[in-house]
C-alpha cells in the first residue's frame, strides 16, 4: 500500500518537475535576452541607457529611490567613476542571475533523477544517494552566490556614491541591504544528512536483495 502511494506521488512529482523544467527554459531565455539587451544598450549606447525616465533604480540588492516624479538620468550627471560603478553593478547582477539559473537547472535535473526510481518503487540506491548529496552542494553554491552578491554589489555603489547624493534638484538615497539568509545553509545540511540516509537505505536494499 505504502509503495503504491509512493509511486503515485513520485509520478505526480515527476510531471510537476517536467513542467518546472520547461518554465525554467522559458525564464532563462527571457532573462538572458533582457540581460543581453541591457548590456548592449549600457555599453554601446550609454546615452540611451541614462536617458530613461525612472523614479527608482534597482540593481540586485542595491536600491536608489528618487523622491517625487520620475526624472530622466543624464549621463553627464554621473562622473566616470560613478558610471563605471553602475556598469560594474549591473554586470555583477547579471552574473548572479546566471548563477541562479544554472543552480535551478542543476537542482531540477537532480530532482528528476531522484524521483525517477521512486516511480518504480525503488527509492534507495547508491545513485540516488549521490544525487541527493550533489543537490546539497547546489544549495550551498546558491547560498554562497546569494551572500556574495548581497554584500559585494552594495559595496560597489557605496564606494562610488556614498550614502546620499544629489541629482539636479533631487536628493537620492542609497539603501544597501546586506543579507545572510541562513535557510539555504540549513537546507544544505539537511540534504547532506538525507544523502547518508539514502546511502544507508541503499546498503540495506542491497543486503535484502542478496539475501533473497
Amino acid at each position: 500500500m505504502e509503495r503504491t502511494r509512493m509511486e503515485r506521488i513520485a509520478r505526480g512529482l515527476g510531471i510537476a518537475l517536467k513542467v518546472i523544467w520547461i518554465l525554467l527554459i522559458v525564464v532563462a531565455a527571457v532573462m538572458g535576452a533582457a540581460l543581453v539587451l541591457v548590456m548592449v544598450v549600457l555599453f554601446a549606447w550609454p546615452e540611451a541607457f541614462y536617458s530613461l525616465g525612472m523614479s527608482a533604480l534597482n540593481v540586485g540588492p542595491f536600491h536608489i529611490q528618487l523622491e517625487g516624479v520620475a526624472y530622466p538620468f543624464d549621463q553627464a550627471s554621473f562622473s566616470p567613476g560613478e558610471q563605471e560603478a553602475i556598469a560594474l553593478g549591473i554586470v555583477a547582477t547579471a552574473l548572479f542571475a546566471a548563477a541562479v539559473i544554472v543552480c535551478g537547472f542543476i537542482a531540477v535535473a537532480l530532482l528528476r533523477r531522484i524521483v525517477a526510481p521512486m516511480e518504480e518503487g525503488r527509492p534507495f540506491s547508491a545513485a540516488n544517494a549521490d544525487d541527493v548529496r550533489r543537490l546539497a552542494f547546489v544549495a550551498l553554491a546558491y547560498w554562497i552566490a546569494e551572500t556574495v552578491a548581497s554584500s559585494v554589489i552594495p559595496l560597489i555603489f557605496m564606494g562610488a556614491f556614498g550614502s546620499t547624493f544629489s541629482l539636479g534638484l533631487h536628493e537620492l538615497s542609497v539603501e544597501p541591504s546586506f543579507q545572510m539568509d541562513l535557510s539555504w545553509l540549513f537546507v544544505f545540511f539537511v540534504l547532506l544528512l538525507l544523502s547518508y540516509v539514502f546511502r544507508y537505505g541503499a546498503d540495506l536494499q542491497k543486503l535484502s536483495d542478496e539475501t533473497v
